[in-house]
């Protein structure tokens, strides 16, 4: 719990600086699809892992007339109930719920998953890898999909110390779902090309797609789809 106090004092020193012109990437994730002239109003909104919602939903929440969030640790849905009391905060195990239909609305016009990327959790998961195809089930007639990815597997081992077993079987995993052989290093222009191929497969439009770094590791696939 001493944690999260932390990382509340981190965000309003955050939001202080802000004045100065120092962004979250959710916030340019926001500017970037205004400057798309996409209009972030009223949004009906899945926050898929949203933690206890300092650090991505804070950013988008002002721009939704609905916000659903989900985290499986209570700790972190208290001060996410607390952080953002507009939203719907579920404590559950959203992929779960994902898989099974079991969301509180049936269609949402802004998706984020936002989920842990260093190898496996929940003793089973990688990435976003085993709910992405349920996530269309739920997309409006216009969709703002969003999905952290890992531009290099290699770095974010050694940052994590993830031992080469582990890494070899992540590695694995990320080419049956990129049904790539290359997945180590996946430069940013080619996994926006790989989702879009995917969605496009799947009989929607791609309107527009781009890529905004989180960090040295870890950044969004941002994509506007729309139902053929």
């Amino acid at each position: 719990m001493l944690s999260i106090y932390k990382e509340i004092l981190k965000r309003k020193t955050l939001d202080i600086l802000k004045m100065g012109r120092l962004n979250t990437p959710m916030q340019n994730v926001m500017l970037a699809l205004q400057a798309h002239h996409y209009s972030c109003k009223d949004l009906i909104a899945l926050d898929i892992f949203g933690m206890h919602g300092l650090w991505n939903t804070k950013d988008f929440a002002p721009y939704c007339s609905y916000l659903e969030m989900w985290d499986i640790d209570p700790i972190y849905t208290h001060f996410a109930k607390k952080i953002i009391p507009s939203a719907c905060v579920v404590t559950g195990n959203s992929i779960e719920v994902v898989n099974t239909g079991k969301l509180l609305k049936n269609k949402y016009n802004f998706i984020v998953s936002d989920n842990f990327v260093a190898g496996e959790y929940g003793g089973k998961y990688y990435e976003h890898f085993d709910f992405f195809e349920n996530i269309f089930n739920y997309t409006d007639n216009t969709t703002i999909v969003i999905f952290n990815v890992v531009p290099n597997v290699e770095k974010v081992a050694s940052t994590y110390q993830i031992n080469k077993t582990k890494l070899d079987l992540w590695i694995e995993k990320r080419k049956l779902f990129y049904q790539e052989s290359e997945v180590i290093y996946f430069p940013a222009n080619k996994l926006i090309e790989n989702y879009s191929e995917k969605i496009l497969r799947k009989n929607y439009n791609v309107d527009f797609a781009f890529f905004v770094p989180r960090n040295e590791l870890i950044g969004f696939v941002v994509l506007k789809i729309s139902q053929k």
